[in-house]
C-alpha cells in the first residue's frame, strides 16, 4: 500500500515537471538579468530551464539522504542484530553447561546403580507368557 501511495505521489511529481518545463520554455521565458552560480554567469537559460535543473538538484539531493537514511537504518539494525546474537550465545553457553551437568549426574546415577533387567514370572497374570 505504501508502495503505491508512493508511486502515486511520485508520479503526480513527474507530471508537473514536465508541465513546468514545457509551459515556462522558449524565448519568451527567459531569466531576465544575470544569474550566477558558483561565480558563473549563466545566461541564455529559459524559466522552464532552470526549473529543470532544480528538479535535477532536488533528485540528486533524495537520492543522497535516501543513501544516508538506509545507512543509518541498516547500522540500527546491525547493532540490535549484534546484541540479540550476543544474548543468543550467552543463553546457549548456559544451556550447554545445564546440559552437562545434567549429563554428568545422570552418569554419576546410573553408575551407582546397576541395570538389572527383571524376567516377568512365569505364572503372573499381570504379564503374558510367550
Amino acid at each position: 500500500m505504501i508502495l503505491i501511495i508512493g508511486l502515486f505521489i511520485f508520479g503526480i511529481a513527474a507530471v508537473l515537471a514536465v508541465l513546468g518545463v514545457g509551459t515556462n520554455g522558449g524565448s519568451a521565458h527567459s531569466i531576465q538579468g544575470d544569474f550566477a552560480l558558483f561565480g558563473q554567469h549563466i545566461t541564455g537559460l529559459s524559466t522552464g530551464q532552470l526549473f529543470l535543473f532544480g528538479i535535477i538538484v532536488g533528485l540528486v539531493g533524495a537520492v543522497g539522504l535516501n543513501i544516508l537514511r538506509a545507512f543509518f537504518v541498516r547500522g540500527l539494525a546491525s547493532r540490535d542484530l549484534q546484541k540479540e546474537l550476543k544474548r543468543s550465545r550467552a543463553e546457549t553457553a548456559t544451556l550447554r553447561g545445564d546440559f552437562d551437568r545434567l549429563n554428568k549426574e545422570l552418569e554419576a546415577e546410573r553408575a551407582q546403580k546397576p541395570f538389572h533387567k527383571d524376567t516377568p514370572a512365569t505364572g503372573d497374570a499381570a504379564s503374558p507368557v510367550i
